[in-house]
């Protein structure tokens, strides 16, 4: 539960992006290297805190390279990479694609999570009242948490929201294949329950919303 709730959620951070592209509301364009730099830690914490209960020793090296080398992680440096190399002019020839058609793909991939958590709702009763109560309490304390820090250092409005959504989401993406890896004998359905079944449409219909007014209220205009 650690690596999912110390990991990040792209999809969580992108939601975030189009609400605030679509207000009209500024940010730095660095967030995108702030999602690649969180999502990898909090599963080596994740993991660090199993194998010091003596578990998945025996999988520490391997799962390290399913981290560091997996698609997620191998895509948002390789945009990283490919972007510095070509810098605005090459963009524009891919903004259309990108940019344009984005949202509608977006809705779909939401769609399709969302069938996904529809079939571990069933898991809640089961786990019983503490994980939702760990589900929907996690996101506005560390969301809190994040925004303020950010707007600690220095950054805008949209950034320390966007920052404090970072901190809020959960992984349902990267750290389930790591975490399946090296501890197979761990509830990964559970997490998957917590993190996709209810702390994911929780940050797109309140925690997305409550972390910009909250960023808006701590940095007012």
């Amino acid at each position: 539960m650690a690596a999912h709730y110390g990991s990040t959620s792209l999809v969580t951070f992108t939601a975030a992006l189009v609400l605030l592209e679509t207000s009209g509301i500024p940010f730095e364009g660095f967030v995108t290297t702030l999602l690649a730099v969180l999502e990898v830690p909090g599963i080596i914490v994740g993991l660090m805190l199993a194998q010091s209960g003596g578990r998945g020793r025996e999988h520490w090296g391997e799962t390290l390279r399913e981290v560091v080398l997996g698609r997620s992680i191998v895509l948002l440096v390789g945009g990283l990479v490919i972007g510095v190399l070509t810098g605005a002019e090459g963009y524009a020839r891919v903004e259309p694609f990108f940019g344009g058609i984005f949202t509608g793909v977006l809705a779909l991939f939401l769609l399709h999570l969302g069938s996904v958590a529809g079939g571990h709702l069933g898991s809640i009763r089961r786990a019983g009242p503490g994980l939702v109560v760990f589900a929907l309490g996690f996101p506005v304390a560390a969301g809190a948490i994040g925004v303020l820090a950010g707007s600690a250092i220095g950054m805008s409005t949209a950034g320390a929201a966007i920052l404090g959504v970072l901190c809020a989401s959960a992984s349902y993406i990267a750290a389930p294949a790591a975490v399946g890896l090296a501890l197979p004998r761990a509830d990964g359905g559970l997490c998957i329950t917590s993190s996709l079944g209810i702390t994911f449409p929780f940050n797109l219909v309140a925690g997305i919303p409550l972390l910009v007014a909250l960023s808006m209220a701590v940095n007012p205009a």
